[in-house]
């Protein structure tokens, strides 16, 4: 079994809880919609090839929610919840989830980027081979992807979350911390109507 994991981020696609920046335009059920089927399309794009590749394990939220999402991707096999107060805490608990498993190099990626795709995926882990840090930066300011080689605490605290901030303020950090990144291509996710139509999705 591979000692490489990618853990997915998903809510369950409860109208008014996911969303909300495209809810406010196009309403709450049909942006629960939307992110119900981009989450889809995600797990599916990125399930491995082979256990010789990578584990795909799911973190959900809300914790409440285990047995609709176990229903909903019933085709994944590990389930694990969310759990921290904040977006950072929670991405810090699963990387430590994950090592604390055995896990040698650990990406996490979220349920926003319908670009990303298994060779995305598999290059990250290869970066990992010599280098701390992965990031797939995010055209928002943001990151689509972060994989790491052991937990580091200070890549999640003190950042803007949500904000343009969020891929300077980490590679500050990482830099600050004399630690080696790797870079990923710049894709975009989605979270704006101005998203859905760059995409021009049929959704």
């Amino acid at each position: 079994m591979s000692e490489n994991l990618l853990m997915v981020f998903v809510k369950y696609p409860t109208p008014g809880a996911v969303k909300q920046r495209l809810a406010q335009h196009l309403g709450s059920d049909r942006a629960a919609e939307i992110y119900k089927k981009i989450a889809e399309t995600i797990v599916s794009k990125v399930a491995p090839a082979s256990s010789e590749d990578y584990i795909l394990e799911i973190y959900f939220s809300p914790q409440e929610d285990e047995k609709l999402v176990r229903q909903w991707l019933a085709e994944n096999e590990y389930f694990s919840p969310q759990q921290g107060s904040d977006l950072g805490e929670r991405m810090l608990n699963a990387f430590k989830h994950v090592f604390e498993k055995g896990c040698k190099r650990a990406v996490l990626i979220g349920s926003d980027c319908p670009d990303i795709s298994r060779d995305i995926i598999t290059q990250s882990f290869d970066i990992l081979k010599a280098k701390h840090i992965v990031l797939g930066p995010a055209y928002d300011g943001g990151y689509y992807l972060i994989g790491v080689r052991e937990p580091k605490p200070e890549l999640f605290s003190n950042i803007e979350w949500g904000t343009e901030k969020v891929l300077s303020q980490t590679i500050d950090k990482i830099n600050a911390a004399g630690l080696s990144l790797g870079l990923l291509p710049m894709l975009r996710d989605i979270d704006r109507v101005g998203d859905l139509q760059y995409y021009n999705l049929d959704l």
